[in-house]
């Protein structure tokens, strides 16, 4: 066939390993009297076809680039330059959502630096991972990610249509397409099925822990499970499905072979920019939504009735704006959480997802992150951040000083608590 079509070069790139499955580059290797390697990286493969390749064969090249799966900053002056640079590891910018392990770790994708970055359970930064582009390990403004059963990392690649798989590292495993366009919310159920907000498609699709497509809610759907630009989607103990369904501003849930059960109207989500709301829910039931236009986190129980309802300007005390990824986080880590529970030990990491460009300071969540200590009783944890914070985050000085003096007091250190 090779002769037949006069083919004088056979070029493997991304897109035939993502399709053919490796694309048969083990076997072009072995078969020597077909065909000679002339270049290769860990991205492309181009071999000649002995006989049909006119002229000398230039010398074999073989280029060494930095691998994705290994970045555990940002990339260096070597590597395929960002159209922006990253920000170092720690900084965030307009993240989106976020996940967490059974260790209490989170992981956010980094939405504006085209990459994942991995925190431990007091926000200090361990790695990152990823850079723009559409290899594997790269990402194009990724705005979902989940941790299944498996402790694998799922990540909805956003503009390269994609979920890219990884371990709990940021080592790259595997890939798939969808026939997506824009997907936005991803989350994983008790069996380890992986579901999709397949945002510009209007869709919710369940998946195998493969990649085999096994379910579709799409627009052809009845009216009362009909979506609208869903974006963020999360699964409780049930394993019944919650979406944020934006363009029709209001919250859907499903079970788990994509049944329409109800929905509630949620008053601020809507068809404009930057509303790309995300949800999250607690032990006792009740649905913790973002609404990024009005700078809210609520809480509905799930008829749909308003809990509460929090001002990320007024009630946190932070000039944190458009609240995007929620995630709740007890002390011991992910756990059945009872309402107060919940409202005490989510705000640090709603403040993770919520900074954007607005409010890029790390400092403010290492903040609300000590105030979800005290509310738990971990006077020693509190204390040390209030304290750490006093000179490196001036604005809020006197604040700090207050808090660290009290926790020290409250540790049974009143010494301590007159010096601050």
């Amino acid at each position: 066939m090779l002769a037949r079509y006069h083919v004088a070069l056979v070029y493997v790139g991304p897109l035939e390993r993502r399709t053919y499955g490796g694309a048969n580059v083990t076997n072009f290797r072995k078969w020597k009297d077909l065909m000679t390697l002339l270049y290769e990286n860990p991205a492309v493969t181009i071999f000649a076809v002995n006989g049909n390749f006119v002229g000398a064969k230039p010398p074999f090249t073989s280029e060494t680039v930095l691998e994705e799966t290994a970045l555990t900053a940002a990339p260096s002056a070597s590597a395929r330059p960002e159209t922006t640079p990253q920000d170092p590891i720690g900084k965030l910018r307009q993240p989106r959502g976020l996940a967490a392990d059974r260790a209490g770790n989170l992981y956010v994708c980094d939405f504006g630096n085209n990459r994942i970055q991995k925190f431990d359970r007091n926000l200090k930064p361990l790695s990152a991972w990823g850079r723009r582009g559409r290899e594997p390990g790269e990402f194009q403004e990724p705005c979902g990610v989940a941790v299944g059963p498996d402790g694998l990392v799922y990540v909805a690649d956003t503009w390269n249509s994609r979920i890219q798989v990884f371990d709990s590292n940021g080592t790259y495993l595997r890939q798939w397409q969808g026939d997506f366009f824009g997907p936005r919310g991803i989350a994983t159920d008790g069996p380890g099925h992986i579901w999709v907000a397949d945002t510009g498609n209007n869709r919710l699709i369940r998946f195998s822990v493969d990649g085999a497509r096994e379910l579709v809610v799409a627009p052809t759907t009845d009216p009362p499970g009909r979506l609208a630009e869903p974006s963020g989607i999360a699964v409780d103990e049930r394993n019944r499905v919650l979406v944020c369904d934006n363009d029709n501003g209001r919250l859907v849930v499903f079970d788990t072979d994509g049944t329409y059960l109800r929905a509630f109207p949620v008053p601020g989500w809507r068809r404009e920019v930057y509303s790309e709301p995300h949800v999250a829910v607690d032990g006792h039931g009740a649905i913790w939504v973002t609404v990024p236009l009005e700078g809210e986190v609520r809480a509905y129980s799930p008829e749909g009735s308003l809990l509460h309802s929090l001002a990320t300007g007024t009630t946190l005390g932070v000039g944190l704006r458009r609240p995007c990824g929620i995630l709740l986080q007890s002390k011991d880590g992910p756990a059945v959480l009872s309402p107060s529970s919940a409202m005490r030990s989510f705000f640090a990491v709603f403040a993770l997802a919520a900074m954007s460009k607005h409010a890029p300071e790390r400092n403010q969540t290492r903040f609300l992150l000590a105030l979800a200590h005290m509310n738990l009783n971990a006077w020693q944890a509190a204390g040390d951040l209030f304290e750490d914070l006093w000179s490196s985050y001036p604005a809020l000085g006197p604040y700090h000083a207050y808090y660290a003096a009290r926790c020290r007091q409250r540790r049974g250190d009143p010494e301590g608590a007159l010096t601050w």
